[in-house]
């Protein structure tokens, strides 16, 4: 996990903040840089993540065994990108 972001859950417990835009933008926060990890580790082609935007199944077959993605990170990259 980033240092910015163990910063921003530290200043949310020292601070006392516990409203539901914050928590909801700290999630925003959080998957969107899991999903930077994924598409750095695996080298994730946005392009054919958009083409097979409904479709693992058509998203892996063009893709080597390294950079397939698991159900999770496909389903995490579209909720984050698209």
């Amino acid at each position: 996990m980033s240092k910015g972001l163990e910063a921003l859950k530290d200043l949310r417990e020292v601070k006392g903040w516990n409203n539901d835009e914050f928590e909801r933008r700290l999630d925003i926060i959080e998957k969107s840089l899991k999903a930077l990890e994924i598409i750095k580790e695996k080298q994730v082609y946005i392009r054919a993540l958009l083409a097979y935007k409904n479709n693992l199944a058509f998203y892996n077959e063009d893709m080597s065994e390294s950079r397939k993605l698991t159900k999770e990170e496909f389903n995490l990259l579209k909720e984050v990108l698209l």
